[in-house]
């Protein structure tokens, strides 16, 4: 399900996706069959494929089924797949390379806010970035969930930013990046 959020990024020239947190690559294959439908659209995941509080289902069982998933959706060659924790892969990224920036690997709150942190500079003029999972988690346990790091987020973007969609998940666009 892609949500109306993105919807409007939906285009038939080449885009460059970044997704932190890929799981088992549906949502990477929604991405290129229903959004960035030219053929030379590419997507980066990164994943560790390290289970944390949040996601303890993760495991290198889940890295099999995402590379199972790419060939069978026909999208090798068009998914890149970075087998590490983002803190170290995302720094080796080139700035402003993005369109599209999707936050979805560990949710606790202090990782979601390293990956929105260090993925912004990553992002194009007039990119978007999106958080997965805004309303998830125990709101007795404010750090074990994502929301007040997009808050955070929202916080010190300033203007640089505008909401375009909200609920389960936020896209924020018409980003400047820092390069």
């Amino acid at each position: 399900r892609i949500d109306n959020g993105v919807r409007h990024l939906k285009r038939d020239r080449p885009a460059q996706i970044l997704e932190i947190g890929p799981f088992d690559g549906v949502s990477a294959h929604l991405m290129l069959d229903e959004i960035f439908t030219h053929p030379q659209s590419r997507v980066t995941a990164i994943d560790p494929y390290l289970a944390d509080p949040t996601t303890p289902q993760v495991s290198d069982a889940t890295r099999t089924v995402f590379l199972d998933n790419v060939r069978a959706g026909g999208h090798e060659g068009r998914i890149t797949l970075i087998v590490e924790r983002s803190s170290d892969a995302l720094p080796r990224l080139a700035c402003a390379s993005f369109d599209f920036v999707y936050i979805d690997g560990s949710h606790l709150a202090r990782h979601v806010l390293e990956d929105a942190v260090l993925s912004f500079p990553l992002i194009s003029n007039g990119g978007v970035i999106g958080f997965d999972d805004y309303t998830w988690g125990d709101k007795a346990d404010p750090y074990g969930r994502p929301r007040p790091a997009i808050d955070a987020f929202e916080a010190g973007s300033g203007d640089q930013r505008e909401l375009t969609f909200t609920g389960r998940h936020l896209y924020y666009c018409g980003l400047v990046g820092l390069a």
